[in-house]
């Protein structure tokens, strides 16, 4: 995977924000003896427990979101992609523009180089791999009632 805005990748230390704002925000309380405080002790220690886990939840999220950010904006690109499907079978359908316009031109028109072009793609389909042609103009009706399949 390559990166296509690589500098784009330092505002994966946004991270770093939150996290600063958390530490500095955190509530520091008195704890204020009172005579009706010992009726709650049991209560406040196993929501201590879940606030405390909640709060860590949140920081992550927090955290994440601006590394998110940054990944997505540095336009990931999968490559070698190519290696892992290797010599398989594969599907194609080929949407060729049939319209007057592809037409025009006469003897070179757009509508023959794109027949040409459909010829390359399937002398380079792997053996057991099927193909479909469907012409656009009119509906978009197939060349050939079934796949064609490519047999060595």
């Amino acid at each position: 995977m390559i990166f296509l805005n690589n500098w784009l990748l330092w505002g994966v230390l946004a991270f770093n924000i939150p996290l600063i704002i958390h530490l500095i925000n955190r509530s520091r309380f008195r704890v204020v003896k009172w005579g009706a405080m010992h009726l709650l002790d049991p209560i406040v220690r196993i929501n201590r427990k879940r606030v405390r886990l909640e709060q860590i939840l949140l920081l992550l999220v927090r955290a994440l979101i601006p590394v998110c950010l940054a990944l997505g904006m540095a336009s990931p690109v999968l490559t070698g992609c190519d290696n892992l499907a290797g010599n398989t079978e594969s599907s194609l359908v080929v949407l060729l523009d049939n319209s007057y316009s592809m037409a025009a031109g006469g003897a070179n028109s757009k509508f023959k180089e794109a027949v040409e072009q459909t010829n390359q793609i399937i002398k380079g389909l792997e053996n057991g791999s099927d193909m479909s042609v469907i012409k656009m103009a009119g509906g978009g009706k197939p060349v050939l009632d079934e796949p064609t399949f490519k047999k060595s």
